[in-house]
């Protein structure tokens, strides 16, 4: 059934050149203009799933958990009351135009689009969705997404890029 699936998937992929992520009736629309990646951070396709690695951002040494496959990319920081880390690196399959929404979230982001090594941009104070009563019903959710093809997606506490005064064209390098 697995396999099924994952056919399924790279069938999407292959046909409509966009990633249609599922993982229970959730879904993540990652949209592709199918390009391999090739940058500093490829190191990082040989780490597993959920791996923690040092990033230095424009020089600002953080400690990140790593996502890869669908499913983990899917999921993200939904469900947790806390970041965890400093933040959370997604390694996208192939550089592309990449589309997060904020589902299950319980705390605020900024999400760091990258391309191969440097910031690309910066979507700053990504509300996290309103907690809902029994009695409502679940909004249409807004999408965020990068402005130009990228290989990565940091997210961070909302407010971090600000902080440490994060700007277009900043370097991003795996230390380990």
């Amino acid at each position: 059934m697995k396999r099924i699936t994952l056919l399924l998937v790279a069938a999407v992929v292959l046909t409509a050149g966009s990633l249609l992520l599922i993982r229970n009736q959730q879904s993540v629309r990652i949209e592709s203009e199918s390009t391999s990646v090739q940058s500093s951070l490829s190191r990082l396709e040989n780490l597993s799933d959920r791996s923690v690695v040092t990033l230095l951002v424009n020089e600002d040494p953080l400690q990140v958990e790593v996502v890869k496959t669908a499913e983990s990319i899917t999921l993200g920081l939904s469900g947790r009351s806390e970041i965890g880390r400093d933040g959370m690196l997604f390694i996208l399959p192939t550089q592309r135009i990449a589309t997060f929404w904020m589902k299950d979230m319980l705390f605020d982001l900024d999400m760091i689009w990258i391309d191969e090594d440097k910031i690309i941009s910066i979507t700053a104070d990504v509300s996290a969705p309103p907690a809902l009563t029994a009695s409502q019903s679940a909004p249409k959710l807004p999408t965020y997404s990068s402005i130009v093809p990228v290989t990565h997606v940091l997210e961070v506490p909302a407010g971090t890029a600000r902080e440490k005064n994060w700007q277009i064209g900043a370097p991003v390098v795996i230390t380990r």
